[in-house]
Formats: C-alpha cells, sequence, structure tokens
C-alpha cells in the first residue's frame, strides 16, 4: 500500500512500497492529514494522473482515508498524486514511479475508474444497508447539482445543470436525458424503491429549485 502524509498543503510519500505497473484493483493509497486544516472537511478526494494522461481521475477516500488506485495510472513509468477537500483546500503533487511487471498485456477488456458520479451513485445505494454508510443530501446551486454528507459544511460539485437539462433550458426526459443505460440498470436492481423517489422528488426537487 503507498501512504502520504499531508501536512497543510504540503503532500509527501511515507512508504517503500514499490508499485509494479499494469496491477488493477489491487494497490490501495491511505492518507493521512497531519494538521487540523483539513479536520473539518469530512469529504476528501484524491487526484491520481498517469504519465502523458491529460486530465486527473478523481477517486473520493472512504473513511479510513484509503483510495483503490485507478488501474489506468498503472501502465506508464509513473503517476502523480494529489488530494483536495471541500470549497476548495488542495495539496501540492507528489510522483509515484511504478517498476517493470512480468505481465504481458493481451486483448482483456478493462471497465474504466468509476466517475466521481457513479461513485455517489454507489455511496446512495449503500444508504442505510446496516454497515455505517453516511447519508447524502443535494441541492442545486443554480449551475451544478451538488452534494455533501450529512453534517458536513461544504458542498461538492456532482453534475453541471447543463449536462442534464433539455435543449433550450427544457426539463429532462427520464430515460432519454439523462443516466445511463448502465446506470440505470445497476441503481434498478439493487434499491428499486429508493431509485424512484430520488429521481422524482429528489433530482425533480433540485432541478425545479424547491431544494
Amino acid at each position: 500500500m503507498l501512504r502520504f502524509n499531508i501536512r497543510h498543503q504540503t503532500i509527501r510519500r511515507a512508504d517503500t512500497f514499490r508499485p509494479v505497473k499494469n496491477s488493477r484493483n489491487y494497490l490501495y493509497a491511505e492518507f493521512d492529514f497531519l494538521t487540523d486544516d483539513w479536520s473539518r472537511y469530512g469529504t476528501k478526494t484524491a487526484l491520481f494522473k498517469g504519465a502523458g494522461m491529460n486530465e486527473s481521475i478523481a477517486v473520493i477516500l472512504d473513511g479510513q482515508g484509503k483510495a483503490l488506485v485507478p488501474w489506468e495510472v498503472l501502465e506508464k513509468d509513473s503517476f502523480t498524486v494529489s488530494v483536495f477537500a471541500g470549497d476548495l483546500i488542495t495539496a501540492g503533487i507528489v510522483e509515484v514511479h511504478l517498476y517493470e511487471s512480468g505481465y504481458e498485456s493481451g486483448r482483456d477488456v478493462k471497465d474504466p475508474t468509476p466517475s466521481v458520479y457513479q461513485q455517489i451513485i454507489e455511496l446512495l445505494k449503500t444508504k442505510g444497508d446496516g454497515h455505517g454508510a453516511r447519508e447524502i443530501e443535494l441541492r442545486n446551486d443554480g449551475s451544478h447539482i451538488q452534494w455533501r454528507y450529512v453534517g458536513d459544511g461544504a458542498w461538492m460539485d456532482l453534475v453541471p445543470l447543463d449536462d442534464i437539462r433539455g435543449t433550450d433550458g427544457s426539463s429532462p426526459i427520464k430515460g432519454v436525458d439523462y443516466f445511463t443505460e448502465e446506470e440505470i440498470s445497476a441503481i434498478a436492481n439493487t434499491v428499486e424503491t429508493a431509485l424512484k423517489e430520488y429521481i422524482d422528488v429528489q433530482i425533480g426537487g433540485v432541478l425545479n429549485g424547491s431544494y
């Protein structure tokens, strides 16, 4: 496991682990926040960016400050790590070198690392499952649908309103203008009752401004 210490806005690696290229669903990163300026934020997000990538991949930290390192960043010689919280405390960047692997890639197809939006859907699915999942609330700030854990102070952008509005600002049509088929299937199979309330009541209220 990779370990990182964060003191104010400085991030440093704190392990001697030698990560190897091409692993998947194996390598985790743990973040230890050593100063009080991070403590007021319940939700923290790690940023991973592989060599040659144009954009970072965001992964929400779990309750122990851990995140699964996306497989996409483990294919080149190195990747960078950072972290942020709330609205907005950021940290610097630390580079992690990757060692060669004996694995020879074939034609296996890898699913992409879930987006932050998909991660939020997973959090919603686990709400009330008896395993200590925290409740999530939503709001419309005029430009984005935002989310936060109940009790946290800062709101986080979930999706721009322009991405889920229909043309000319009209209301989106469920199953046509928003949600992919995969997302609909995953949610419907696990929380059918909660899905109806979540889409028809909560998101509908956020879009029309009643929340």
